[in-house]
């Protein structure tokens, strides 16, 4: 996941990311998982600690290099990679479904089982679809 912390987008997702997280990191095969943040280093932790997010960060400064290879237009932009680095799924933005099919095909290949939605009755005043 590419993301930067002034991205209202991006702190949508974040609690949604973390939901996943927390299933993969107890998986029997957990994958990797890695958020890639277009900031300075030492603005990464309290973004993280306000949003309970514990999952590993990198940091890529200008003139983005790693970005530029995925062609990341928008963020937040996510990436589902197999053990051989080829893309399998992607969502950029935040849409419901492309979360929830993320979701599912990860803790499958975690052997996590299935997750059902990542969004429970609490989160009905989240927005169905939010652009990057």
């Amino acid at each position: 996941m590419f993301f930067k912390t002034e991205c209202p987008t991006c702190r949508l997702a974040f609690p949604f990311l973390q939901r996943i997280w927390k299933r993969v990191e107890k998986a029997p095969h957990p994958a990797g998982f890695l958020a890639i943040a277009q900031n300075a280093p030492a603005d990464i932790p309290g973004f993280m600690a306000g949003y309970g997010a514990t999952f590993p960060v990198a940091t890529e400064s200008e003139p983005y290099a790693t970005a530029d290879r995925y062609e990341i237009a928008n963020v937040p932009s996510i990436f589902l990679l197999d053990e051989h680095g080829v893309i399998l799924q992607t969502a950029v933005g935040f849409a419901r479904h492309e979360y929830d099919a993320l979701a599912e095909e990860l803790l499958s290949r975690a052997g996590a089982g299935k997750l059902g939605s990542l969004f429970t009755a609490a989160d009905a005043s989240v927005p169905v679809l939010q652009p990057g």
